[in-house]
């Protein structure tokens, strides 16, 4: 069995699991989607991926987050929760809720265009009359995506059609020498899309798509899709965020025992702080959850200064502030208000369950 540990440990902070028999389950997935859509061919094949409509692409999205989300839950759990415990442990709270990644088809001028995407409701769009599926996903990293809930977010992504040279692809992206936070923008509209100007130093590339690998990445995986988009892209994926930092011990082999030895809660943290601090050094990820137990320790000159360790450029230090108070928020980056970040209250106080902040108290809480 593929070690996952090696997802959060390696500088590609992705990793491509070909060991198990995923593939065999494909075709349960599909009648059970086309059963819920009122479809009748297995688009699982090239030719018949070329035949779905942008309406029946749709339908396939609906399908996987109505009605047929239970039964692919109990399809995929299998492949998700041995490993979770493995990586986690048994103390992880977590739901798996199955989500449909789905592309269809744009044009070439799709492609070159400065499209200025808007918000709605908190929801982002690209365009005011075309679905998102119209358009290649922008480069980005999921850790200010999933509400800035951790650099150990762990995301699943199973590929259901076939990866033909005319169909967007799933791309990562690689770092130069150090893992971290790469320059991001909000200047077309998405909150976190990595600079243009960035995007171009990148070397991109395209994992082994073949449906049944299971794709795995990290927080702080840069990742978008191809600029191709000639022929339908629909697979699954699954976001995981941790309820805890037990993951110290089953990942990095790190003892919290010691935390036990305290009474008081500032010197747990600081306990669980050196911790962070001494792993940090070796594992640049662990800076994030660095910066957050300074930040309940009340030092946020320090968690600020550990935030901006972790980028990769000169972050402005309004954003800091931003990204700070997100962490215990549960927020995007975007969402955070000036009030909450000038807000008097008692830091603890404000802590948002299954929040990062929450997360490294559950910690505490577990061997308190």
């Amino acid at each position: 069995m593929h070690d996952y540990r090696k997802l959060f440990l390696s500088k590609e902070q992705y990793l491509v699991d070909r060991s198990t028999d995923f593939k065999s389950k494909i075709p349960t997935i599909i009648n059970l989607i086309n059963n819920v859509c009122g479809l009748s061919i297995d688009w699982s094949y090239p030719d018949n991926t070329e035949k779905l409509t942008e309406l029946e692409l749709i339908n396939i999205q609906k399908a996987v987050s109505g009605e047929a989300q239970e039964s692919l839950v109990s399809i995929i759990s299998p492949y998700i929760e041995p490993q979770l415990r493995k990586l986690f442990g048994e103390d992880l709270k977590y739901q798996i809720r199955v989500s449909a990644q789905v592309k269809s088809r744009w044009s070439k001028q799709v492609t070159e265009e400065k499209r200025m995407g808007f918000f709605s409701d908190n929801i982002f769009y690209e365009h005011k009359t075309q679905p998102n599926i119209a358009f290649p996903t922008r480069a980005h990293q999921d850790l200010d995506n999933n509400g800035n809930r951790g650099s150990h977010t762990m995301i699943f992504y199973f590929q259901l059609t076939e990866a033909v040279p005319r169909s967007s692809a799933l791309e990562f992206g690689k770092f130069d020498n150090d893992i971290g936070m790469l320059r991001f923008s909000s200047k077309w509209g998405y909150p976190n899309e990595i600079d243009h100007d960035t995007q171009e130093k990148i070397d991109w590339e395209t994992p082994d798509l073949t449906p049944g690998n299971i794709m795995l990445m990290t927080g702080l995986t840069p990742h978008r899709s191809s600029k191709v988009g000639q022929v339908p892209r629909v697979a699954l994926n699954v976001k995981i965020q941790p309820s805890n930092i037990c993951y110290l011990e089953h990942i990095y082999d790190a003892s919290l025992e010691s935390i036990r030895d305290e009474n008081s809660l500032k010197a747990k943290l600081h306990i669980m702080k050196e911790a962070l601090a001494e792993l940090s050094k070796k594992h640049r990820l662990l800076l994030y959850e660095l910066a957050v137990a300074e930040f309940l320790l009340g030092n946020k000159v320090l968690a600020k200064q550990t935030l901006r360790e972790l980028c990769l450029f000169d972050i402005d230090d309004k954003l800091l502030d931003k990204w700070i108070v997100a962490s215990i928020l549960k927020k995007v980056m975007y969402h955070v208000t000036e009030d909450e970040i000038n807000c008097s209250l008692n830091l603890h106080e404000r802590i948002v369950p299954l929040s990062s902040g929450h997360a490294i108290l559950e910690t505490i809480n577990l061997y308190s």
